[in-house]
């Protein structure tokens, strides 16, 4: 007889949901500006909830870059050349939001759990930040999504979840739909769109009514207690 082990997919956000880098992002930004194009950076743009991929061409526009889109992989390129400077930046004045590393130690003990991340940052910004706390450690990143793969989020989270199940093949396993866990409606409706379930958590600037009416289905208070999310992750293969 053959036993079936289901598995579930657990992608993290990451600014304001794991931790605060105090400014690391538009640091980079700024410097990597400077050092291309030989002038400070004068307006910034809205980067909660976006990916790098749609951030970077809107921002050299703003600045006056003639042909934004064509010089957007060089700045790309000169961030992921800082990250040593992200890093450093956030270990030095980021935090971790309360609750943090408890929740992602609890759901790492998880059994079948691959716990990774969705996130607007380049992967090498991303993985800067994470590893200013060891987070990194904690998050199979191989399976995560990352913002200079993509214009849109939600095609981070169905990413995510191809590269999760080509690390897994095998008619042995089942898999339960994945879990998106931010602290934006823009995670939400990634989400959703991804055929993900919506997890919110107000570790951010969005309280529970903005996560819901962005599409969260369930909202949790933070992650002080991580009860609630092993709960959620323990519901099995059939969807929340």
């Amino acid at each position: 007889m053959t036993v079936r082990a289901w598995h579930r997919l657990v992608l993290w956000d990451i600014d304001y949901t794991l931790l605060d880098a105090s400014g690391a992002t538009r640091l980079a930004f700024a410097d990597a500006f400077h050092d291309l194009f030989g002038r400070p950076l004068r307006e910034q743009v809205l980067m909660a909830g976006r990916c790098e991929a749609a951030v970077v061409p809107d921002l050299l526009r703003r600045n006056g870059v003639r042909d934004a889109h064509l010089r957007a992989p060089d700045f790309l390129a000169a961030l992921a050349a800082r990250a040593d400077l992200v890093r450093e930046h956030t270990r030095r004045h980021g935090t971790l939001m309360p609750g943090a590393d408890a929740t992602l130690a609890a759901v790492e003990g998880q059994a079948g759990i691959v716990p990774s991340v969705v996130t607007g940052n380049s992967k090498a910004t991303a993985v800067a930040k994470l590893s200013a706390f060891d987070l990194d450690q904690r998050l199979c990143l191989a399976s995560g999504a990352f913002g200079d793969e993509a214009m849109e989020r939600v095609r981070l989270v169905r990413l995510a979840v191809e590269r999760a199940r080509r690390a897994l093949p095998g008619a042995s396993h089942d898999w339960a739909a994945p879990l998106v866990v931010g602290d934006t409606p823009e995670d939400m409706r990634a989400a959703r769109g991804g055929g993900a379930i919506a997890v919110g958590v107000t570790t951010g600037a969005h309280d529970y009514r903005a996560l819901r009416d962005g599409g969260a289905d369930h909202v949790l208070d933070g992650l002080l207690d991580p009860e609630p999310l092993i709960e959620l992750i323990r519901l099995g293969p059939s969807r929340a």
